[in-house]
């Protein structure tokens, strides 16, 4: 098997206590998870980091000076949302660090990042935006620039191995 050189910053701890709540069923399995398991994508999440389940600017920072100290390791970044994609798509245009960006973008128009996007262009450092909808695609596009070939509509992951019909309510 060849070992995957993709790095995912996840957003949330990924510790023995997640996996150990998914293994006994008593919570889906986060596609971060799914992407491990089953491609072998190495997780940059907050245990790394010793950070608890609170996000925050100075935490995204920090997360995206992890990653950049990881670019010698890997091929392929996944920024697992905007606020930590935009910093580290700022370091790595600032560094000139060209490799192959993925960024998960759940709301990319809040007035905050949409004047980052407008001055900084934190897009010209992403390969790809992901979306969860046609709409969030065309106001991305239509209201901070962003090429629409960048941009692609992934509809919202949910766990089939959990979430099943037949429950009770």
């Amino acid at each position: 098997m060849t070992v995957s050189r993709t790095l995912l910053l996840v957003s949330a701890r990924v510790d023995d206590r997640l996996r150990r709540e998914v293994a006994d069923g008593q919570r889906p399995r986060p596609e971060f998870v799914l992407l491990e398991e089953q491609h072998g994508v190495q997780l940059l999440d907050w245990s790394v980091l010793g950070a608890r389940n609170q996000r925050s600017g100075w935490l995204s920072t920090r997360h995206a000076a992890a990653a950049l100290r990881r670019m010698d390791g890997v091929d392929v970044l996944f920024s697992d949302g905007e606020h930590v994609g935009i910093p580290l798509a700022l370091a790595m245009r600032a560094l000139k660090i060209n490799k192959p960006h993925l960024v998960l973008g759940h709301h990319l128009t809040t007035p905050a990042k949409a004047r980052i996007f407008r001055r900084l262009h934190p897009d010209l450092a992403m390969s790809r935006i992901l979306v969860h909808s046609p709409l969030q695609r065309e106001l991305a596009n239509r209201e901070l620039g962003i090429p629409s070939e960048k941009l692609a509509v992934i509809p919202y992951y949910a766990d089939a191995r959990f979430w099943k019909p037949g429950g009770r309510v």
